[in-house]
């Protein structure tokens, strides 16, 4: 069920193997044990059209949205988010190191009686 959602504006310097980064966030917030592996979805999307701050053109943006379902303890979202910031900033050193880049990364819980899915694994749920 997680969904991780990447977005970055499109002067972001470092451009990471989008599969290898995904790969490797999956196996950090699996090995938790609070996530199963193949629940996990994750999407990257480069914004062309952005503004940041004053617009000047070495302002970007890095943000990592991780959406759970709800249910699980707040010290486990936090302990989830603290990792997976920690890895996201070894992906991106340039950009944090050379450009006015904000970085971000938000854990939400979605509601699990108004979540709806179908799985080729499971059917309905």
């Amino acid at each position: 069920m997680p969904h991780c959602v990447l977005e970055y504006s499109s002067n972001v310097l470092d451009q990471p193997d989008f599969g290898a980064l995904f790969k490797e966030l999956h196996q950090l917030l699996s090995s938790s044990g609070h996530i199963q592996l193949d629940q996990l979805k994750s999407r990257a999307i480069r914004h062309e059209q952005y503004f940041v701050g004053d617009g000047a053109p070495d302002r970007a943006f890095i943000y990592l949205q991780i959406s759970l379902l709800s249910g699980r303890d707040n010290t486990v979202r936090v302990a989830l988010g603290e990792q997976a910031f920690a890895f996201l900033q070894k992906c991106f050193p340039r950009s944090l190191k050379e450009l006015r880049c904000s970085m971000t990364l938000e854990m939400r819980e979605m509601d699990r009686e108004t979540h709806f899915k179908i799985s080729a694994t499971t059917g309905a749920s």
